[in-house]
Parts: C-alpha cells; sequence; structure tokens
C-alpha cells in the first residue's frame, strides 16, 4: 500500500513521502489482523450454513441414530429411577445419588464382569422436558464455528510463508477439519462402541465444514503482491535529464 503511495507521490511531486518502513510495519500488521478477523466470521458462516445443509437438507445429522422403542413403556420406567439430568454409563455399580461413581479397582472388576453378561452403554438423559431447537443453541453453535474458523484463519495467517498458493491453505484448513474429527470421534468408537455410521458422518460433516472455511479464508488471507522496486527495496528512480548546453 505505502510504496504504491510512495510511487505515485514521486510521479508527482518528484519526492517520496516520507513514510517510512518502520510506519508501514505496524500498518501492515493491522491490515493482517483485521483480515484474520474477517475470514474467521466469514469462514464460520460457511461453516455454520454447511452444518445446516448437512443437518436439514442431507441424512448427515441422523446417520448412526435410531428412535428409541417402546418409548411410551420405556421411558417413564427410566423417569421414575433417574431424577436427575446427566451422562450415565452401564452397567457399573451404583453410588448414591449426588456422589461421583466409584472408580476404584474393585468398582472396575465389578464393572467388567457385569459388561460381560448384560446390555452396556451410555444413556445421555434429561429428566424435564424442553424445547428441541433454541435461538440459545443456534447462537452458541455459530458463535462456536466462528472461534474454531478464526483459531484457523490465525494458523494460516502465522504460516502464510508456507501456504503461498492458493490450494495450499484450503489443504491446510482441510487437514485441520480432519485432525479434529479424528482426534474427537474415533476415540468415543473405539472406547464406547458409538456406531460406525455416526463416526463417520460426524467426521465427514467436520472435513467439509472445514474445506468451506478454508476457501473462504484461503480467499481473504493471501500473500502480499510483491512489485520489482519493493522487492529490491527501491523506488522508481528518476531518470536523469540531458544537460543543456
Amino acid at each position: 500500500m505505502f510504496p504504491r503511495l510512495n510511487r505515485f507521490l514521486f510521479l508527482i511531486t518528484g519526492k517520496s513521502s516520507k513514510l517510512s518502513a518502520s510506519s508501514q510495519k505496524p500498518a501492515s500488521l493491522q491490515l493482517m489482523n483485521l483480515r484474520v478477523i474477517v475470514a474467521g466470521l466469514a469462514g464460520g458462516v460457511a461453516i455454520f450454513l454447511w452444518g445446516f445443509v448437512a443437518h436439514m437438507l442431507l441424512p448427515l445429522g441422523q446417520a448412526g441414530m435410531e428412535a428409541l422403542p417402546y418409548q411410551a413403556k420405556v421411558l417413564p420406567a427410566i423417569s421414575a429411577s433417574v431424577k436427575e439430568p446427566g451422562l450415565y454409563i452401564f452397567p457399573w455399580p451404583e453410588s448414591p445419588p449426588g456422589t461421583p461413581m466409584p472408580m476404584n479397582q474393585q468398582a472396575q472388576q465389578a464393572a467388567a464382569e457385569l459388561y460381560r453378561t448384560s446390555p452396556h452403554g451410555l444413556l445421555l438423559f434429561h429428566p424435564s422436558g424442553g424445547a428441541m431447537l433454541t435461538g440459545g443453541q443456534l447462537l452458541a453453535e455459530f458463535s462456536t464455528n466462528c472461534i474454531t474458523a478464526m483459531i484457523a484463519a490465525s494458523l494460516v495467517s502465522w504460516l502464510l510463508a508456507s501456504l503461498q498458493s492458493f490450494v495450499a491453505r484450503v489443504l491446510f484448513v482441510t487437514m485441520l477439519g480432519l485432525l479434529a474429527s479424528i482426534a474427537v470421534n474415533v476415540p468415543y468408537w473405539n472406547w464406547y462402541e458409538f456406531p460406525g455410521r455416526f463416526t463417520l458422518a460426524e467426521m465427514l460433516e467436520h472435513v467439509v465444514g472445514f474445506g468451506a472455511a478454508g476457501l473462504v479464508i484461503a480467499a481473504l488471507i493471501k500473500p502480499p503482491r510483491i512489485y520489482p522496486a519493493e522487492a529490491s527495496g527501491d523506488l522508481a528512480r528518476p531518470v536523469a535529464e540531458p544537460s543543456q548546453r
């Protein structure tokens, strides 16, 4: 920006502007920080919109999930026994309500024996009714999308010297999504036996979402253009006028 201004002033007035390199650097840093914020917000919008498509228009949001059978009988029975909202693992030796679940060696051995002879799993339970979709949930989701996209945009700006091409920047952000998907979803599939279809759908949703954010981030955060005069550190030099005899 400032080298262009220098060249313009030189052509008009014959004098270079007094903007020094030290004054240019803070300005370029502020511009990059602004681009990171804008790219993070735009990337968050891309992830949020893709989530809408994945859950509302595609079957990814429901992959691996099934409706609980015999709900008219099962839900009253569970509600009669489970009074507090929470994530419950079963089978496991019980503890008094409001106390931490036992994790000593004896409890783990008892749980291992129960696993061999009875059904097992996780139960995420809320005893009271509530809205299925709220504005607060949408706001929390959108905020989370923007935060993750802003982190990705910050990483791209820090590694911009190694991510010169548009494709490289898009692939980098997409790989961040793949990394997060593997780190979060695969352990749940491995340790808690989450359905394979659910795990793959979740991973696909995150990878595609980060890929969409990567397209936006790569378009907004890119290396600055280098002009020959800027590369050599010199401005356009005046042509010596012929001496008048």
